[in-house]
């Protein structure tokens, strides 16, 4: 990996053509939506990748995720 000191964190990004941690927080919240509604089809399930509550007597709505535990150390670290 490599630095660029001196730069400010939006000179960076101009550098790397990249979009900030905002944009892409929201870019990921829209594409786990589109998901978990059917908008954009994925090869395996949806519930493959994410655990909805069903606790449905808790304040709030039932599309909460639940992190789901790991079963091997290679996917110990997915979407964390």
């Amino acid at each position: 990996m490599f630095e660029l000191p001196g730069l400010t964190y939006y000179s960076k990004l101009k550098t790397l053509d990249s979009e900030s941690l905002e944009v892409r927080s929201y870019e990921l919240t829209l594409l786990v939506y589109k998901i978990l509604f059917g908008v954009v089809h994925v090869n395996s399930r949806p519930n493959a990748f994410f655990t909805l509550r069903n606790q449905l007597h808790l304040r709030g709505h039932k599309y909460v995720m639940v992190k789901q535990c790991s079963v091997n150390r290679i996917t110990e670290s997915f979407f964390q």
